[in-house]
């Protein structure tokens, strides 16, 4: 009996317990917030009590972030293409030639291709000129060698009669570089054989015209590229010095125009202005259009020689007072300068003079300036009277 007395009470016990228990978490859940959430109860709240939830605060609405825009490089405009604007370059107005006058002097040159560069020179000298005409009669394969391709010998008499010229002037050779036939007989270049045939048609030639009465210059052979070709015309040139002489014309070398100071052709060189300039065609044999002035530039002044310069002032005193205003200060005539060569200066100045040694010289003498003194009144006069 006292077992069932002692399990009775230990049953109601318990039972009361678990009502206590019951009522304490139906008050609890009870006074929970509805905004709160619910979670699991632990021991350490049942011990000591659960923690009191902080009131949440409503959370700002999330923006959604724009993705970064993507850095976007900008295209290159594409070049705009204009049209070219055409710029007229402004020619220069050239002066039309003088209108050559009724008995205006004629010189007429002969001879081969080269003289036929030297009339257009001597055409460009005297463009200008009222009083001298230019004309050529040029045979360009010609020469004094073959005869049987153009003899000027039988026909330079007919020429004369037919221009009746105040001066011819000869240019050949440039074709002569072949052996000369005589009645079937063929003699090498430059051989003595050769050399006295071709001297006695130059000769002939010129004695033609000697005794036609018509004054006559011989104007040598330039040098050329090939320096077999230079020497060659290097001993022509000695010839036609000799034929000249020999009845009275005047002989015009050229040479030191056209080639270096070793005698060797040039391509580029002086003009007539004092100015570099390119005097041949890459060829090396034809002249260039400053090479053909120039060449006329050496003929010049033989024929103001045989033309007592009358032709030339007569022309001058009629351009200054029709054709012309002077300049400033006056002078209209313009004068034109040789060109000078380095071997013509060394012969007339010492060479340290024209490398410069003078001036130096000068810009280094020591003057004595201890004897100048200011004159009496002035403010750096500082002498005590």
């Amino acid at each position: 009996m006292n077992a069932n007395l002692r399990l009775h009470l230990l049953f109601k016990k318990m039972l009361w317990r678990c009502a206590v228990a019951f009522i304490s978490l139906f008050v609890v859940l009870s006074v929970i917030p509805d905004n709160v959430e619910a979670r699991p109860r632990t021991l350490f709240d049942m011990l000591f009590g659960e923690k009191q939830a902080q009131p949440t605060q409503p959370s700002a609405p999330v923006r959604k972030s724009r993705p970064p825009a993507q850095s976007k490089t900008p295209k290159r405009a594409a070049p705009v293409t204009l049209p070219l604007a055409i710029i007229p370059i402004p020619q220069i107005q050239q002066k039309p030639p003088a209108q050559k006058r009724d008995d205006a002097r004629l010189i007429l040159v002969i001879g081969d291709f080269m003289a036929r560069g030297l009339a257009e020179g001597l055409i460009e000298a005297f463009r200008d000129n009222a009083n001298i005409r230019v004309q050529e009669r040029i045979y360009d394969s010609s020469g004094l060698v073959r005869t049987d391709h153009y003899d000027w010998n039988k026909n330079v008499q007919a020429i004369l009669d037919e221009e009746d010229p105040a001066v011819v002037i000869i240019m050949v050779g440039a074709n002569d570089r072949q052996p000369i036939s005589v009645n079937d007989k063929t003699f090498r270049l430059l051989s003595e054989d050769w050399l006295k045939e071709y001297e006695l048609r130059g000769l002939t030639l010129s004695k033609t015209i000697k005794d036609a009465g018509y004054p006559f210059i011989w104007v040598g052979q330039v040098p050329f590229k090939s320096t077999d070709m230079t020497h060659d015309m290097l001993a022509f040139n000695a010839a036609y010095r000799d034929i000249t002489i020999k009845n009275g014309g005047i002989y015009t070398d050229v040479v030191g125009g056209f080639a270096d100071d070793d005698g060797n052709a040039i391509i580029n060189g002086v003009d007539i202005n004092g100015q570099n300039a390119v005097l041949r065609a890459s060829d090396g044999i034809n002249l260039s259009s400053a090479g053909k002035r120039k060449l006329a530039f050496y003929v010049e002044k033989p024929i103001r020689t045989i033309f007592n310069d009358l032709s030339f002032d007569s022309d001058i005193q009629a351009s200054q007072s029709v054709d012309s205003a002077p300049l400033a200060g006056g002078n209209n005539r313009i004068v034109r300068i040789a060109p000078v060569s380095l071997q013509e200066l060394l012969a007339k100045y010492p060479a340290d003079e024209l490398a410069g040694a003078d001036v130096v010289r000068r810009a280094t003498q020591k003057h004595n300036y201890e004897d100048i003194s200011a004159p009496k009144g002035r403010a750096d006069y500082f002498h005590l009277d």
